[in-house]
C-alpha cells in the first residue's frame, strides 16, 4: 500500500513538472487554472527627437468590443454587458454591424458567416418583459458613444510555451511594430512597469512592460507593422500619448506617466544623456 502511495505521488510529481502555464510562466498548472490576471508582456519603447521623449503607440486593427463580439463573447440575456461591448466600439464598426443587421433582415441568409449568437441578437432577444436586437442596442449605444478610431496603446502579447518574459515582450514588440529585436536598447536599471485593471468581461488583467530605448535615427526607417492587427504607428510625445488612450484606460495613462517621470528623473538616461 505505501510503495502505491510512493507511486501515485510520484507521478503527480512528474506530471506537474511537465505542466507550463503559459500566463504566468511557471511550471505545474496550465493557463485556465492560473491564479494571477491575464497576463501580457510588451515594451514601452521611447526615442529622443529635439531633446524631447516620444513613446511608440500603435492603434488596434478592430476595437476590443467589436473583436470580442464577433466571436460571439457575451450572453443574450445580458444587455447592459452588450451594450459596454458595443460602446467600445467605433463609428465605423457600429455601421457596419447596422449594415449586417439589414442584410440579414432582407435576405434571411447569413452570408457573413456570423456566429449563432449575433444572428440570434438580430432576430431579437425577449427577456424579463423587454425586448431587444442588435439595431435597438447599437442606437442605444450611439446615446453615450461615439469613437472615431479603435483604441491605442503599446505593443504586447502572450507568452508561447516555455518563453521568458523578457522574450515574450520582444517578440511581440517586434512582429507588432516591424522593427528588429536589434533595434532595441534595454534599459537595465529599470525594473518593468505593471498595468493591472479589471476588463469589461469582469476578468483581471496585467500588462507588464520592459522600457527600452531606440536612436532617433533608428526610428524612422521603419513602417513596416502588423497590418493584421495593427491600423497605425506613432511616435508621440507624453501630451500626445495621454490624449490618444481613451479616459476609462486610466492604469494606462497612468503608466506611461510613471515611465515619464522615470525616464526624466534616471540620472544615466537624462535627456542630455541619452
Amino acid at each position: 500500500m505505501e510503495n502505491k502511495r510512493k507511486n501515485r505521488n510520484s507521478k503527480h510529481k512528474q506530471n506537474s513538472e511537465v505542466l507550463f502555464c503559459n500566463n504566468c510562466g511557471k511550471y505545474g498548472h496550465l493557463f485556465h487554472i492560473c491564479k494571477i490576471p491575464i497576463t501580457s508582456i510588451g515594451v514601452i519603447c521611447f526615442r529622443v527627437n529635439q531633446g524631447e521623449l516620444e513613446f511608440l503607440m500603435i492603434r488596434r486593427k478592430d476595437t476590443l468590443g467589436y473583436t470580442d463580439f464577433m466571436r460571439g463573447k457575451f450572453s443574450l440575456k445580458q444587455k447592459f454587458y452588450i451594450i459596454n461591448m458595443i460602446k467600445q466600439m467605433t463609428r465605423n464598426e457600429k455601421e457596419l454591424l447596422l449594415n449586417r443587421y439589414e442584410s440579414y433582415k432582407i435576405s434571411n441568409n447569413n452570408s457573413f458567416n456570423m456566429k449563432d449568437k449575433i444572428i440570434q441578437l438580430i432576430k431579437g432577444i425577449n427577456h424579463e418583459g423587454e425586448f431587444y436586437d442588435l439595431k435597438t442596442i447599437i442606437l442605444e449605444s450611439n446615446l453615450t458613444s461615439d469613437w472615431q478610431e479603435p483604441e491605442w496603446g503599446f505593443p504586447k502579447g502572450r507568452r508561447n510555451v516555455q518563453e521568458s518574459d523578457y522574450d515574450c515582450a520582444v517578440r511581440e514588440f517586434s512582429e507588432e511594430t516591424g522593427y528588429y529585436t536589434s533595434d532595441l536598447k534595454n534599459i537595465r536599471n529599470i525594473v518593468p512597469f505593471e498595468e493591472l485593471f479589471t476588463g469589461s468581461n469582469y476578468n483581471s488583467y496585467r500588462h507588464k512592460y520592459y522600457v527600452m530605448y531606440i536612436p532617433y535615427e533608428t526610428s524612422i526607417k521603419n513602417n513596416n507593422y502588423q497590418k493584421s492587427e495593427v491600423s497605425k504607428m506613432e511616435w508621440k510625445t507624453l501630451d500626445n500619448c495621454l490624449k490618444s488612450i481613451r479616459p476609462y484606460n486610466l492604469e494606462k495613462k497612468q503608466v506611461i506617466q510613471n515611465v515619464h517621470n522615470c525616464l526624466k528623473n534616471t540620472l544615466l538616461y537624462s535627456l542630455r544623456n541619452v
